[in-house]
């Protein structure tokens, strides 16, 4: 196959179609060939008709060894070019073509032999003389009887006559018959000497070399060999030539595999999923070790000291002395690949996906808004976490915006999103067969008791319902970023003078988001602050002397101090917290510059067991176009739109071939590099997976 052209995946794939068809039916071809010669060995002959109980048990096992034989040149040659050297390698192949040419030269000879004898005793020559034999010994007809006969009588008249006196003697008439019998005698063996001579001769045409194929009797003419040797020279040319073919199928249908699989297409059945190990864990191909040794590439340096072009150098000298280990990774390192960009898809959009069955499907905003409202009110225990009782929602939501939904769908979209809110969003537990609140909503959850003397109004319930989804999308993005902030890790710290006290003991519960914002409005109230800066100091203050609060950002605390704040006083202090943020935007700049280094070198290691060293080289080189198409918003910040870019620049315009997880580690390492330099920042809201993300342009 040639690899120096672009690559077309449509050809790539027909031309693996058409040898792998190719190559079946060369293993069909030579699992007949081989049966006919072996099965009629063991059984003595092919009339299955006539096969008694033995020989039915001699051709069924003949038929599984030649079964076992053929799977085993199928799988053999199916692996490509053999690696000369080997001696296992060798002793296989021998094995292998050592035995089809036994077989399928043992059933070329028997026809030759069979046809020949059929010729022979076809022959009219041969037929005359058979029953001219027939005629010698089975006929009961003497010249002689007559005469016999007539001695006979006279000797029994002239003992009559003796008897009576009327004869001297009887002698004449005896000697008569002694010399009717000696002609006789002598008359059967002549007949007996004749027929013999013709049972040489019809031996002789029975078998007439003459009666081989034209082309055997060409090769006994030529080399003055017999029949047997001519026949034998004949099959061995034509098997060698069918042997030959059979392993040249096998070859290109390896590399045409190997090429699809090279450029990212599966198209083995191979590493779906590993067997349970002892203890019955199930492990995924994606979890296994994909990195390849590094041995080659960080021997005497320490690469976290390194600079980008210094690291940059010893990655393509570690890559041109070490292209076995990137031969030997690289399947390993593809499967992975392809495991990992299976789970970066937009969770919303599974759930769409799965609506096979539905005419018209849902766009991503109506998926999102019923994933939404599905949530609140499980959340707010409207709902009860069951297919039944999901089932009038989904469908409302559904025939509102104008979709006809049948049962069997909603019932199975149903499943889905339980499935999706237990699994990614950690809202419910999954417990057997049922789904139940996770502890953490349930605690967050408000309780609302009604007493017999007061019931809450629709306008206070939905007062309380609107402070409660506020405080739920603040534990949400609290629960994504963590405690990022770095007034709250200042806070939250331990100080050198601090010494172990009971209330930080990991045995306290952790508060809720409802009961940790109480506690703040209680100690900023008992503090007595009224200035906007002592409000939100106190704020800082009473979150960090807390033993286990919800885990809240900055920003969160942010909004709780400024409802605090009085409202006159609430656009001054927004004028001076954007100026007091500003060093503290400095100090996050400086955290990001070091990680985007750090980034860009774990980017430039992974790459070195995706990419060979020169195109490595050459597309590190590629960076200055794609920030400026970046930039001026020719090219977006996209797997797809970064493929397209190396596509259209390395691989065609420089005629370099680039295996898919090669491209995508090019791309992070533009990210990275397009990071360090303050070309992009990292997205907030990245939270490792769809639909945002990880970079925006800064």
């Amino acid at each position: 196959m040639n690899n120096k052209k672009p690559f077309n995946a449509g050809l790539a794939y027909a031309e693996y179609k058409q040898r792998q068809l190719a190559y079946i039916i060369a293993a069909i071809t030579a699992y007949l060939m081989s049966a006919y010669f072996v099965v009629g060995y063991f059984a003595g002959h092919l009339r299955i008709m006539e096969w008694d109980g033995s020989q039915w048990a001699q051709a069924i096992p003949s038929l599984g060894l030649v079964a076992v034989m053929t799977a085993y040149q199928f799988f053999l040659y199916s692996q490509g070019d053999t690696e000369g050297g080997k001696k296992a390698t060798i002793i296989a192949v021998c094995v292998a073509v050592g035995f089809s040419l036994l077989s399928e030269i043992g059933q070329g000879m028997e026809r030759d032999a069979i046809r020949m004898e059929t010729k022979s005793q076809e022959s009219p020559t041969y037929k005359a003389v058979i029953a001219a034999i027939g005629g010698a010994t089975t006929g009961s007809y003497n010249p002689y009887s007559a005469d016999l006969q007539n001695a006979e009588m006279k000797l029994a008249q002239c003992e009559e006559r003796l008897s009576r006196g009327k004869e001297k003697h009887c002698e004449g008439a005896k000697a008569r018959v002694e010399a009717v019998n000696k002609m006789i005698a002598n008359g059967n063996a002549s007949n007996q000497a004749k027929a013999i001579a013709l049972a040489g001769t019809a031996k002789t045409m029975e078998r007439d070399e003459n009666n081989y194929h034209p082309l055997v009797n060409f090769i006994r003419e030529v080399f003055g060999a017999g029949g047997t040797v001519a026949s034998f020279l004949l099959s061995l040319t034509l098997i060698s030539f069918f042997e030959y073919a059979f392993h040249y199928l096998g070859g290109q249908f390896a590399q045409s595999r190997e090429y699809l699989m090279a450029h990212g297409y599966d198209v083995t059945r191979k590493l779906r999923q590993p067997p349970r190990k002892h203890d019955g864990s199930v492990t995924t191909y994606s979890n296994a070790n994909e990195t390849a040794p590094l041995s080659a590439f960080t021997n005497g340096a320490n690469s976290a000291r390194q600079t980008v072009g210094e690291y940059a150098q010893k990655v393509e000298a570690g890559l041109k002395a070490s292209p076995e280990v990137i031969a030997t990774e690289y399947a390993r390192a593809n499967y992975a690949h392809n495991q990992m960009m299976g789970d970066v898809q937009n969770v919303a959009g599974k759930v769409g996906d799965k609506l096979d069955e539905l005419a018209g499907k849902p766009d991503q905003d109506v998926m999102n808004e019923m994933l939404k409202s599905i949530r609140t009110q499980l959340l707010n225990s409207e709902l009860e976490p069951t297919v039944k009782a999901l089932y009038p929602a989904i469908e409302k939501t559904l025939h509102d915006a104008g979709y006809e939904t049948p049962k069997k769908t909603v019932m199975k979209l149903a499943e889905n999103l339980l499935m999706h809110l237990s699994t990614k969003d950690n809202v419910l537990v999954k417990r057997g067969n049922e789904y139940q609140l996770a502890e953490r909503w349930a605690s967050d959850a408000p309780f609302i008791k009604e007493s017999s003397g007061f019931k809450q109004s629709p306008e206070q319930r939905a007062t309380v319902q609107r402070l409660y989804e506020e405080q739920l999308a603040e534990h949400e993005r609290a629960t994504h970023s963590g405690l990022s902030g770095e007034n709250t890790i200042k806070y939250l710290a331990p100080k050198e003078t601090d010494s172990p006290s009971p209330t930080s003991s990991v045995n306290v519960p952790r508060l809720s988001v409802e009961e940790t914002v109480k506690r703040i409005h209680a100690n900023v109230k008992q503090s007595g602050a009224n200035s906007p800066e002592a409000i939100q100091a106190a704020v800082f203050d009473a979150y960090a002397g807390m033993a286990n609060p919800a885990p809240l950002n900055d920003v969160i605390l942010e909004r709780i101090a400024e409802k605090i704040i009085p409202t006159n006083e609430r656009a001054h202090s927004t004028n001076e917290r954007t100026v007091c943020n500003e060093p503290t935007h400095s100090t996050n700049e400086r955290a990001h510059s070091h990680d985007a280094e750090k980034e860009l070198l774990e980017a430039m290691k992974d790459a070195q067991s995706k990419i060979e060293a020169d195109i490595l080289k050459e597309g590190y080189g590629l960076y200055e176009q794609w920030k400026a198409a970046i930039l001026s918003g020719e090219t977006k910040l996209t797997t797809r739109d970064g493929r397209s870019f190396v596509n259209a620049h390395l691989c065609q315009g420089k005629k370099r071939t680039i295996t898919p997880e090669g491209m995508n580690a090019l791309i992070v390492i533009w990210q990275a590099r397009a990071a360090k330099e303050g070309v992009l920042l990292l997205n907030p809201r990245y939270t490792g997976k769809p639909p945002f993300p990880k970079y925006l342009l800064a």
